[in-house]
């Protein structure tokens, strides 16, 4: 931020269909955050076989954080949900046949494959 606070940011990205269900944004976040914040999603998208990081985060640096100037923690916040709505329902992926990741959800809310 313009004020020389730093801005932790913690992403959650469906790997098949490059959906990315929700991140959270804070000065700090916390165990008991990222549990509940993983919980929702799940219940909403269903629950993975593993978790790992991946370039996405890249992406987000290089999209997004690179690219404004965060004048508070709220703005930060504002843009950033921008971006992931922007990432979701906009830009397409390659990786996918050029397609949105929005348009591999299933009427469920799921984006994987079922197991």
């Amino acid at each position: 931020m313009t004020t020389g606070q730093k801005i932790r940011v913690l992403t959650v990205v469906d790997t098949f269909s490059r959906f990315s269900p929700s991140s959270i944004q804070g000065s700090a976040i916390w165990p008991k955050t990222v549990i509940a914040t993983l919980e929702r999603v799940c219940v909403a998208t269903g629950f993975p076989k593993t978790i790992r990081v991946e370039a996405f985060n890249g992406r987000l640096r290089a999209e997004c954080l690179n690219a404004h100037w965060f004048l508070t923690l709220a703005d930060a916040r504002e843009k950033l949900e921008d971006w992931r709505k922007y990432y979701n329902e906009a830009r397409p992926h390659g990786a996918i046949g050029n397609k949105r990741p929005v348009s591999l959800m299933t009427p469920f809310g799921a984006a994987s494959p079922p197991a």
